[in-house]
């Protein structure tokens, strides 16, 4: 070991030493541990994207296992905090050092947040719900802006994606050993009327619809990698990686999710070797067939009983009540966070009835009305067409199966926003916007290109 490493082992063993006798040892390790982070993150302005690849697994740690609670509700709101600040003083020298990059959603996500701010100004019956619906739409597609500027340029972006992709398969083994051990599972999550379903993997996300949107956007970023890699460990690495999500994705039963992994895989195979088309669809084919879980969703959806079972008290009939309260309040909508969505759900004296919409655009649609609707179409729209545009022009054949994958992937999850709430988790808003970042800075940050 080198002697200046063992010097600063020894200079924070002794102030921790020095402070763990007046105050609680626990504490003053924590203590010297953030100030090392702090440290690190400045040294490196990128290694913090690093730790957000785990931002799920944090969570999920900080509000089960840190008897904190105030630390459990606004850990991830001071973390980005935290990146703001560096996010800025990063900003101001690339403004003095003339390398500052805008990339084709930079306006897109301005005016989607701009938007709804007029909306909040111009239309809210509760102000204090419309602040938290503003903050739940719009705060979290801040991380896009923060991580494309901390990533230094495509090779950064790079070296991040291992990261996203090692913390996704230890959220993705937890689910498939959920699934396993039959871990009991709330009964609202499937129809009464529906038999044969034990449980459901949910893992650290709490929510088998997020973890299989969660899965979808990994694993097709996997699968590019697969294709990325030339040496033979890191391509095992990736495929394994592959099936163990998919494993996990069929054990969250989230029609959604299937629906969105299906179209994603299709889109990846048609532009990547129409020849896989034929051998992907025989594969999906005998799934359905000879999986039971798999098998009887999939059965119970094109049933009768699911058809009165979502028209009376499920899926369809919140589509055909929010889509009517969207014709009586077309233009401006009903107001943010008035309408079905977690922040609604936290009013019930204001919103006795309010429920999960389960399409995310529609929620938007009804909240915000037409403007907030299409600008948020508008956003997602223009984010997808720059990352295919790029992926079709990418004359570096290694780097294009990279971006094969994440386009894939976020095209998947954008589709199953049309059967659930998915961007009402938070983590899973930062969790694509992460990944978009890092698809634009392999765009816009060449390494031997001036930014």
């Amino acid at each position: 070991m080198k002697r200046s490493v063992q010097i600063v082992i020894a200079s924070i063993s002794l102030v921790v030493g020095i402070f763990g006798a007046f105050i609680n040892p626990i504490i003053a390790i924590a203590g010297i541990l953030f100030l090392l982070a702090v440290i690190i993150f400045i040294t490196d302005y990128q290694r913090i994207i690093y730790l957000l690849s785990f931002f799920f697994i944090i969570d999920y740690v900080v509000r089960n296992f840190v008897n904190l609670p105030l630390l459990s509700s606004v850990w991830d709101e001071v973390f980005l905090l935290g990146a703001l600040v560096l996010f800025i003083i990063k900003y101001i020298y690339e403004i003095k050092q003339k390398k500052h990059s805008l990339t084709p959603i930079d306006i897109p996500m301005l005016l989607f947040i701009v938007v709804n701010l007029f909306v909040l100004l111009a239309n809210t019956t509760y102000i204090e719900v419309g602040l938290e619906g503003f903050r739940a739409v719009t705060t979290n597609l801040l991380w896009f802006f923060l991580v494309f500027s901390l990533i230094k340029d495509d090779k950064g972006a790079k070296k991040v994606l291992p990261f996203i992709i090692s913390a996704t398969v230890i959220i993705a083994l937890f689910g498939v050993y959920q699934y396993v051990a039959g871990v009991e599972m709330p009964a609202s999550w499937v129809d009464s009327a529906e038999l044969g379903v034990r449980t459901r993997a949910f893992s650290v996300v709490q929510s088998p619809n997020v973890l299989g949107a969660i899965m979808t956007l990994a694993s097709m970023i996997s699968l590019g990698l697969f294709f990325y890699e030339e040496k033979i460990i890191n391509k095992f690495f990736y495929a394994l990686s592959f099936l163990i999500m998919v494993a996990c994705l069929v054990f969250t039963l989230s029609r959604g999710a299937w629906i969105g992994f299906a179209l994603a895989i299709l889109v990846f195979v048609i532009i990547k070797d129409k020849r896989f088309i034929l051998p992907i669809a025989a594969l999906g084919i005998i799934v359905i067939l000879f999986i039971p879980a798999i098998s009887s969703r999939v059965l119970y959806m094109i049933s009768p009983e699911y058809l009165f079972s979502s028209l009376t008290g499920g899926r369809a009939m919140r589509w055909i009540n929010g889509f009517a309260l969207f014709q009586d309040n077309w233009l401006l909508g009903v107001g943010l966070g008035h309408f079905g969505g977690a922040v609604a759900m936290h009013y019930p004296y204001h919103f006795p009835e309010a429920f999960y919409m389960d399409n995310y655009f529609l929620k938007i649609a009804v909240e915000s009305g037409i403007l907030g609707f299409l600008s948020f179409f508008t956003l997602i729209t223009v984010t997808l067409s720059s990352i295919f545009k790029h992926t079709k022009l990418a004359k570096d054949k290694k780097e294009f199966n990279i971006l094969l994958g994440i386009f894939s992937g976020l095209l998947g999850v954008s589709i199953h926003c049309f059967f659930e709430n998915i961007f009402e988790v938070p983590g899973m808003i930062v969790f694509y916007w992460m990944i978009v970042a890092i698809a634009m800075a392999m765009i816009y940050k060449k390494k031997e290109q001036p930014l």
